[in-house]
């Protein structure tokens, strides 16, 4: 039900969103007041939005074709104009070849899970529905991947596929700590993983340079997490040094980016790739931790009184649940969201000290002593 109102809700707003600019973008009449358009030129004005810049001008020539045409033609006009906005004839066969490949691996997951993992059943599932749907998209709207784009994208990757793999390593080990009745953390852990590709696939030429900050912090938490590691007998302590270190590193990332680009959105895009590249590799390697403990003792007293109760066969499988819970949520999404306000107030530290430099004060014109001044 939460995914279905998500979906439901992010349509409403793209649907908004598409009237706002329809109307922004309507013409203005002679007495000043906007044109009312009917369905088929506010279709063929949203679709003109999506158009990249260098094909806005034939959005503009449809648009004006379409004042000559009537009837229910103008319905068929509208729905090809959208049709090549949504998927440029030249990018058709890449997203054809995106799709089958991710609806493929979509349905391989799906009967592994099935029979190796069902707990994760719903996770595969929900994971490749989102994944195809997202990369074949993207497909059919990216001309050329960047160099930072692709690296980025190969970090997310490798950091959800140990994330899963883990995950699966503790259901085949431990199956009552992945027991999910409600499916709501295999359907947010799928979410957050998908939401972590498209955003690592689908970055903008422009944010290259901010992008390759991220990577830098990211690469700066991951050295300093994994030299904390050997420290830790236990579990307990690890993950609230996790946290300032991977801030501090988004920080400072952050405000390099902003000082290089002199903005503030740099600082938080550096923050964002940091985050997005981290956090997967933050939730490995506190979950592999626990895993690696060879005994397992509660002693919290929360874990104490509740474990009788819990339903758990044994307290390893207590621990990695709560460790799996703790995770999605608090590492998974928690973490990136507060390292983006760390690094949107980086953003504003760095763009503050980078002020275009004031020109020579003006100079004064001297008094004149001509006879004629006095």
């Amino acid at each position: 039900m939460m995914l279905i109102a998500a979906v439901l809700g992010l349509l409403a707003g793209g649907v908004a969103v598409a009237r706002r600019r329809s109307t922004a973008a309507a013409p203005v009449s002679q007495t000043g007041r906007r044109e009312r358009r009917d369905a088929p030129a506010r279709i063929v004005a949203a679709a003109e939005q999506l158009l990249p810049a260098a094909r806005r001008e034939w959005g503009r020539a449809m648009a004006a074709e379409l004042a000559a045409i009537n009837g229910r033609d103008r319905w068929r006009f509208a729905a090809g104009v959208t049709g090549v906005a949504l998927a440029p004839p030249g990018h058709r066969i890449r997203a054809a070849i995106v799709g089958a490949v991710t609806a493929g691996s979509t349905a391989f997951g799906m009967l592994t899970a099935d029979r190796t993992v069902p707990q994760l059943e719903v996770f595969a599932a929900t994971f490749g529905v989102l994944l195809t749907v997202a990369l074949t998209g993207i497909a059919l709207r990216r001309a050329r991947p960047t160099a930072a784009g692709s690296v980025t994208a190969a970090a997310v990757a490798a950091g959800a596929t140990s994330t899963i793999v883990t995950v699966v390593i503790v259901a085949r080990a431990h199956p009552a700590a992945t027991s999910d009745p409600s499916h709501l953390y295999a359907v947010v852990l799928a979410v957050v993983l998908a939401g972590y590709l498209v955003l690592a696939t689908a970055s903008a030429p422009a944010a290259s340079g901010a992008v390759w900050w991220g990577l830098a912090g990211a690469a700066a938490s991951g050295l300093a997490w994994a030299a904390l590691l050997p420290s830790h007998a236990t579990v307990e302590g690890l993950g609230l040094q996790l946290w300032p270190v991977g801030g501090i590193a988004a920080l400072l990332a952050s405000i390099a980016a902003a000082r290089t680009h002199r903005q503030t959105k740099a600082g938080a895009r550096a923050a964002l790739t940091a985050a997005i590249v981290s956090a997967p590799l933050f939730f490995t390697l506190d979950l592999a931790r626990v895993l690696t403990l060879h005994q397992y003792v509660l002693t919290a007293p929360y874990d104490i009184a509740h474990y009788p109760h819990s339903g758990f066969p044994d307290v390893a499988s207590f621990v990695l649940s709560d460790t799996l819970g703790g995770g999605v949520v608090g590492v998974l999404v928690m973490y990136p969201l507060a390292l983006l306000g760390v690094g949107t107030l980086g953003g504003i530290i760095g763009a503050a000290g980078r002020r275009p430099h004031p020109g020579p004060p003006p100079q004064h014109e001297q008094p004149s002593h001509s006879p004629d001044a006095q």
